[in-house]
Parts: structure tokens; C-alpha cells; sequence
């Protein structure tokens, strides 16, 4: 499960859909001027120069966390503005700090975590962020006994709670948003060598249910769970070795039933550090079947139609164990496909689907049932479990829900507001149903030109998105489209794909890649800059032309020989051999040997259509 790094993604999108207009929000009428002139006074309130009362600075960093969180615009001022330095030096490194201070701190720097991502995580990384969770952790469980002291206040209590939530919340924001390399390289190897691990695995040892003791429960296991499933490192050399985590583990399992009677949130954590625990151990086989069925037992428990955050987080982790139960279940059956799981097909048609479609139905918000949807779909169609009930389920699905939330999202797309990620999945649904059933559902399709518009857009190289979200919807957009033209059964269609991945995906990549060239960039600078994105887009593309033109279809001779496409393909070849040559083997061997068979391809492809 060491691959799914999403959570702090999707309950971002929460968070936001859930938090109140900001008066002073994007569409305020404020100006520039004033809005950073109150940001600088905002900021100069929290100072170590500050005159400020205690409950001042506490009102005005709760403030900026409103703030920060309702309205990129301000919070990007205030990050301009040297925010995290502030809170970093002025705030959290002063000694004799009010605990009131550093709790809300901590509580702004989370945030800001979640909204900034990578770039102000390795920035807090790399000016020390660690000294002050060491620091912190350590003052806060010295002070852990206070919580079943009956001599402390609530308020106190409320406080310290806070207090450790941060700090794990901190640790557990990092790991979401850093790279591999630092969480294996740095962050992992500071929690070991201080110490600090096997001071939050011991709050998994509480054996009451109170409030305390399952909210800081939470907290730990969340931050198992996400690290266990970001790094196999953390999970096989320090989770499986370390006897603290171990004994509190198996004292967690023993008590869980008590601990987390009123919270599921908490069975579906244990569930899942359980299989990822048993993956590690390849210990899978005589366990997932039972696995499912704890993961249904939960969902049981919750009303998919709550807006409760607990809710929304119970469902995103149990779509993650659900698409890995599929994944797995689809890799033993690779491994010996004379060997059908009808257990396993019964509870993907009678349990997953049916549970999926109520996500759907209840417009439920997260991004992964679609994820889980096409691992269940591939899943069945490689058992030869498709039938017609499944087509109609499938069918109704996509025309009551699917293919109106998709419409509406490639309306809503704009340039500066693409969710690639997204569209993604939707195009690999749709091209899951093809496979399924070309004849039901190529006629089906209505956003043709919409998409071949999207893809224009997105097609340019030098379009500000992420060159690997860009090369994932090229690679859906084009695998969707060839096949698509195969079946729509109109002409006009077919050939407006046929144009599209011509020209857009091959004939003007090739021709901006060699202006490049031509202009002086060498190969390797052209490369750092770019990736490989024209390789890959290009080899994409000729190979979406074989899957159009394989045949004598009605349109083919129409298309590819009335429009002189076999004259484009032999115009190009020289220019692909060209960058084929310029891919390195050593640093791109998949793409070497895959270009190098396209090219093969394209030579014969080029003489079998003169003989037609």
C-alpha cells in the first residue's frame, strides 16, 4: 500500500468546502494597498517586539489562520510577508513562551502545511522545524499524567490535548507533503535516533475510552497509518522491528473493540496499519477475505449522508483498503488465472459496486471512488465476470451520475483551474466502459470536441501545468479517443480525433522540438527543462494511429488514405528517428525500448498501408 499519498489532498478540498466566506476574500472590494498594510499589522501584533497582551496575539493568530484558510490571495500576502518566520522565530523559539501561544502556533503552521504543500514543508524542513517538534514533544508528554490528574481544570486539559494533536498533526502534514527522499533520508532516522517514535506509539497503550485518550489515539494511528503507506521503509525496517510499537499494537487489537466503541474512525485506522502489516509480511492470502469484511462491518456503522469530517476521513481511508484489496485480488489472479476468487466476485458485485453507487447517488465528496470503481471494473472484465447486469448497473451509474459530473467538470475547466487528476479518472472510466461494451457506449459520448478543445490546451508544451498531471491526461485523452473513433459510427467524429492526435500530438511536438534543438538548447538542457513529455506524447500518439487504422474499417480509407496520412507518417519518420536516437537509455530505458518499437512499428504500418 506503500503508494497512495492523497488524503492530506482530499481533506484539503474538505476543509475548504466547509469553511465560511471570508468578507475580505478574493472577491473583497478592499484594495492591494489596505489589505497589505493590515496584513504588516497583523504581523507586527505577533513580534517578539510586540507590546501586544497575550489574548491580543492569540486573537490575531487565530485571525490569520481564518484568514490564510478562506483566501489564497491573503494568505500568499502573508507568507510574502515572512509569516512562517515569524511564527518560527518570534513565537515557537522564545523561551518562556505562553503554552497558549505555542499551541496556536503550531495549529497555524498545520494548516498551512495542508494549503502550501511541498515547497513550505521542505523550507520548515530545512530551518528547523524538527528542533521544535523534539522540543515540544518532549515538554508535552513530561506533562501527559495531567490529563487524569483530578486537580487540573478541563481548559488545561483541553490545552495540552491540543498540544500533542498539533504536534503529531505537524509531523503527520510533513510526511503527506515531503518527498521519499527526506522522509527515508532525514525525517524517519530524526524520529528513531530522538526517541520521539516510541514516545507517541506508547498513547497507543490507553485501554479507556475517554475523550482524551481516543482523540490522541487517533492522532498516533493516523500518523502510522500515512507513513506506513508512503514509505515500505518505515513500515519493513522500523514498524516491523521496533518491540514498542509491537506491544502497543497488540494491546491496541486486544482493546480496540472498548477504545473505539463510539468512534469507527479508529477500527478503520487498525484495519488498515493490519494490511499493510500483512502485505509487508506477504502475508495477504488468508487474510484479505476477513479484511473486507472488518472494512464493511465499519462502513455499517456510519450514514454515508452525514457531513462530519470523521465520516468523509472513515470512507477515504476505506476506499484506499478497498482499491488495494482489488489490486492485490487482481495480482494473485495474474499470477494463476485457472484459479477464479467466486467468493471475492460476489463481494465485488454484491458488496464494492453497490456501495460505490451509493457514494455516487449521495454525491458523496471524494475523488477516490472513481479510483476504486476502475480498479473493480478492470478487475471483473479480466475474470470474464462481465454480464448484463453488470452492463446495466454500470450503464445506469454512469447516465444518473458519472457522465453529468464529468460534463459539468470539463465545463467548469479552465487553464488556470485544471484538475488534471480528476479528468483523469473520468477518462479512464469511460475507457473502462468501452472496453466493456464498445457498442453501448461509444454512441453514448457527447463531449467529443470539448475534450479535443481541453486537449489543444493542455497539449501545449508550454502550458503552466505539471509536466507529469499533463503527461497522465495525454496518455487517458489519447488511449480514450483512439478507441472511441474505432466505434462512435460517425465519421465526422472520427475524423476530428484523427486530426486532433495528428497535428496537436505529433506533427506540432516533433516541430517544437526541433525549433528547440535548432536554437541552440542541447538534449540535456532540453530535457531538464521538458522531461520527456514530446517523446512520450509523440510515441503515444503514433501508436494511437495504429489502433485507429489497424483494419480496413468503413472509415479507413475515407480518413487515413482521402486525408494522406500514410504521406504525414513517412514526412515524420525522419524526426522521430531523431528523437528516438536522442533518448537515453541509461536514464529512460522504458521509454527507449518502447520508442524503438514504435518505430519498427511505424515502418511496417507505413508499407501494409500502401498495399491497401
Amino acid at each position: 500500500m506503500a503508494k497512495l499519498k492523497k488524503r492530506s489532498k482530499l481533506s484539503q478540498q474538505r476543509h475548504r468546502a466547509n469553511q465560511l466566506n471570508n468578507p475580505n476574500g478574493a472577491n473583497g472590494k478592499k484594495t492591494d494597498s489596505n489589505k497589505s498594510t493590515k496584513v504588516n499589522s497583523m504581523l507586527d501584533k505577533i513580534k517578539a517586539s510586540s507590546t501586544c497582551s497575550v489574548n491580543e496575539k492569540l486573537i490575531t493568530i487565530n485571525s490569520i489562520l481564518v484568514q490564510c484558510n478562506n483566501d489564497e490571495a491573503t494568505r500568499k500576502l502573508f507568507l510574502k510577508n515572512d509569516l512562517v518566520k515569524i511564527v518560527m522565530n518570534d513565537l515557537l523559539k522564545q523561551e518562556a513562551q505562553f503554552d497558549e501561544i505555542i499551541v496556536s502556533s503550531l495549529d497555524l503552521l498545520k494548516h498551512l502545511i495542508v494549503e502550501e504543500n511541498y515547497d513550505l514543508s521542505i523550507y520548515l524542513w530545512r530551518n528547523g522545524i524538527w528542533d521544535i517538534i523534539h522540543s515540544n514533544i518532549t515538554k508535552a508528554f513530561d506533562s501527559l499524567t495531567h490529563l487524569n490528574d483530578s486537580n487540573v481544570d478541563i481548559l488545561s486539559k483541553d490545552l495540552l490535548l491540543s498540544y500533542i494533536n498539533n504536534l503529531i498533526g505537524i509531523l503527520d502534514n510533513l510526511v503527506m507533503e515531503l518527498n521519499l527522499e527526506t522522509i527515508n533520508g532525514s525525517l524517519i532516522p530524526q524520529l528513531v535516533d530522538s526517541n520521539v517514535l516510541n514516545v507517541i506509539f506508547s498513547l497507543l497503550k490507553f485501554e479507556t475510552a475517554t475523550k482524551f485518550n481516543i482523540s490522541l489515539s487517533l492522532s498516533v494511528l493516523q500518523f502510522v497509518y500515512d507513513l506506513s503507506s508512503i514509505s515500505e521503509n518505515f513500515l519493513k525496517d522500523v514498524l516491523l522491528n521496533n518491540t514498542e510499537f509491537k506491544a502497543a499494537f497488540e494491546k491496541l487489537l486486544f482493546n480496540s473493540g472498548a477504545l473505539f466503541e463510539k468512534s469507527p474512525l479508529g477500527k478503520v485506522y487498525v484495519i488498515g496499519i493490519k494490511l499493510q502489516i500483512q502485505e509487508i509480511q506477504d502475508d495477504l492470502t488468508n487474510n484479505l477475505d476477513s479484511t473486507l469484511k472488518e472494512v464493511f462491518n465499519v462502513l455499517n456503522e456510519i450514514d454515508l449522508n452525514s457531513e462530519k469530517d470523521e465520516e468523509f476521513q472513515i470512507v477515504d481511508i476505506s476506499l484506499d483498503l478497498l482499491t488495494t484489496i482489488i489490486e492485490i485480488k487482481g495480482s494473485l489472479f495474474l499470477e494463476d488465472s485457472s484459479k477464479k476468487d467466486k467468493v471475492f466476485i460476489s463481494q465485488c458485485t454484491d458488496n464494492i459496486l453497490p456501495f460505490l453507487g451509493k457514494l455516487f447517488e449521495v454525491d458523496f465528496k471524494n475523488n477516490k471512488r472513481l479510483i476504486c470503481l476502475n480498479n473493480l471494473i478492470i478487475y471483473l472484465n479480466s475474470n470474464n465476470c462481465v454480464n448484463e447486469k453488470l452492463l446495466s448497473d454500470l450503464e445506469s451509474l454512469n447516465s444518473n451520475k458519472i457522465s453529468n459530473d464529468f460534463i459539468t467538470l470539463l465545463q467548469s475547466s479552465s487553464e488556470s483551474d485544471l484538475d488534471l487528476e480528476l479528468l483523469v479518472d473520468y477518462l479512464n472510466f469511460k475507457l473502462n466502459l468501452l472496453e466493456l461494451d464498445p457498442s453501448k457506449f461509444a454512441s453514448e459520448e457527447t463531449q467529443v470536441n470539448t475534450l479535443i478543445q481541453l486537449g489543444v490546451k493542455v497539449s501545449s508544451i508550454d502550458t503552466a501545468v505539471d509536466l507529469e498531471s499533463k503527461l497522465q491526461f495525454i496518455t487517458s485523452l489519447l488511449m480514450y479517443l483512439s478507441l472511441l473513433a474505432k466505434y462512435v459510427g460517425n465519421i465526422e467524429t472520427t475524423k476530428a480525433i484523427v486530426d486532433f492526435i495528428v497535428k496537436y500530438n505529433i506533427s506540432i511536438p516533433l516541430s517544437f522540438y526541433n525549433t528547440q534543438l535548432e536554437s541552440g538548447l542541447n538534449i540535456s538542457k532540453f530535457h531538464n527543462k521538458y522531461h520527456y513529455l514530446v517523446e512520450e506524447t509523440v510515441t503515444l500518439a503514433i501508436n494511437s494511429v495504429f489502433e485507429m487504422f489497424d483494419d480496413d474499417y468503413p472509415y479507413n480509407r475515407p480518413i487515413y488514405h482521402g486525408g494522406n496520412l500514410n504521406e504525414v507518417l513517412i514526412s515524420v519518420m525522419g524526426d522521430y528517428k531523431k528523437l528516438y536516437k536522442n533518448i537515453d537509455k541509461n536514464l529512460n530505458l522504458r521509454l527507449k525500448k518502447q520508442a524503438e518499437e514504435t518505430l519498427n512499428n511505424l515502418q511496417r504500418f507505413i508499407e501494409y498501408k500502401k498495399t491497401e
